[in-house]
């Protein structure tokens, strides 16, 4: 068990302790429970928002580039004279 001094604390611990409790009186109050949990309900909407969004623009990607090979094939198709040799 700690010992107490009986003598009066330093002015200068006594202003350290003042500040810090006057930082902490400015602090925000802390969310409720209630408040952190729709936050989090938030994030995973737009989290997979994101995602879904993601996939689409993947998805149109693909379909562009078959499409542009299709095209190619279709023009090699019909204009075999014209095709490119590597």
């Amino acid at each position: 068990m700690a010992v107490m001094s009986k003598q009066d604390p330093s002015p200068v611990f006594v202003e350290t302790v003042q500040e810090i409790m006057r930082l902490y009186r400015s602090l925000p109050p802390r969310p409720s429970i209630e408040e952190v949990a729709a936050a989090k309900s938030v994030l995973k909407i737009v989290e997979n928002e994101e995602k879904s969004s993601l996939r689409r623009s993947q998805w149109n990607d693909h379909l562009k580039m078959s499409l542009m090979r299709w095209r190619a094939l279709a023009m090699e198709v019909s204009m075999p004279w014209k095709r490119s040799h590597l």
